[in-house]
This record gives structure tokens, C-alpha cells and sequence, in this order.
């Protein structure tokens, strides 16, 4: 597919009708997105300097199926970043400088099928993160910083298919033995 400037095109960004790329732009704060036209299904921000994102900044985008963040410098992202993103199927935070993560942010993403916070500084998944996300089949939180994960942060992934966690520096001790028992009858339910 040949992506080309269009009208409703932001000028930092590459776009077809459903697609805005703006990978690589050396973007230091988010472009107005409004602009966008409405069929955009596809939003890719990686490879910029995004350190900050304001809590309307995907107002308006409720097509978008896939939004790619990684490879930023995002370091805290509000409650409710993503509320009216419902048809949000794939979202990328890969390779930022995460610590947390509110136990709202998934909020009314109910479409959401993967997603990657791999790489960052994680230290905990907070309960509640992923109550609502039972449609989640793919999950990556490969190379953070956790040692432990609660049981009842992830029962609510019934459908989970694929999960990652390699590269974290474990506390093999008596409580990881919950989790333990939630992955074994992940894996033989």
C-alpha cells in the first residue's frame, strides 16, 4: 500500500484512508489528532520522543483499531487516556519509561485483543488493570521490573492465548505459587 499525504493529513504524518503514520518524527509532543480523518483505523507514533500525553489526546478517534506508542519516552500515562478508543483492538507501549500503570487506563477499551508493555520499568500490575479486558489474547510484559504478579490481577483473561514474561527479576518465593496455579490451569483448561 503507498502511503501518501491527504487532505485531513496531519503535516508530520504519512497517511492512506485508514492509516497516519507518523513513526520517526522526532515528535516531541503530540500532533493535534482531530485532524485526522475519521476512517483512521491506524495510528503508528513509534520512534518519536513523546515523554507526555494529555488525557483527551485520542478524543474523536473512536475507529482507531491500532495505536502504536512504543519506542517513546512516556513515563505516566492518565486514567482514561484511552476511554473512547472502544474499538481499540492492538496497542503497542513497548520500549517506554513506565514505572506504573493506573488501574483505570484500559478503561472502556472492552475491543482490546493485544497488548505490549514490554519493556519499560514495571513493577507491579495493578489490580483492577485488566478487569475489563477478557477479550485479550495476546500479552506481553517481557523486560520489566517485576518480581511478584497477583493471581486476581489476571483472572480476568479468560481468553488469553499467548502471555510473555521473560526478562523480569522474579522473586521465586511462596508468592508467586498463585500466579503459578492461575497460568497451569491457563495452559490445561
Amino acid at each position: 500500500m503507498q502511503l501518501q499525504p491527504c487532505s485531513g493529513c496531519l503535516s508530520v504524518c504519512v497517511c492512506s484512508s485508514s492509516e497516519a503514520d507518523c513513526s520517526g518524527r522526532g515528535l516531541v509532543a503530540l500532533p493535534v489528532l482531530s485532524s485526522l480523518p475519521s476512517s483512521t483505523r491506524t495510528l503508528l507514533l513509534p520512534n518519536n520522543r513523546l515523554s507526555l500525553l494529555p488525557t483527551a489526546a485520542f478524543t474523536n478517534l473512536s475507529s482507531l483499531e491500532r495505536l502504536d506508542l512504543s519506542n517513546n519516552y512516556l513515563d505516566n500515562l492518565p486514567a482514561g487516556l484511552f476511554a473512547e478508543l472502544a474499538n481499540l483492538s492492538d496497542l503497542s507501549l513497548r520500549n517506554n519509561s513506565l514505572t506504573a500503570l493506573d488501574r483505570d487506563l484500559l478503561q472502556g477499551l472492552g475491543s482490546l485483543r493485544r497488548l505490549d508493555v514490554s519493556l519499560n520499568g514495571l513493577a507491579a500490575v495493578p489490580l483492577g488493570l485488566l478487569d475489563q479486558q477478557q477479550g485479550l489474547t495476546w500479552l506481553s510484559l517481557a523486560g520489566n521490573r517485576l518480581q511478584a504478579l497477583e493471581r486476581a490481577a489476571f483472572e480476568p483473561l479468560v481468553n488469553l492465548q499467548h502471555l510473555e514474561l521473560g526478562s523480569n527479576p522474579w522473586e521465586c518465593d511462596c508468592n508467586l505459587r498463585d500466579f503459578k496455579h492461575w497460568m497451569e490451569w491457563l495452559i490445561y483448561r
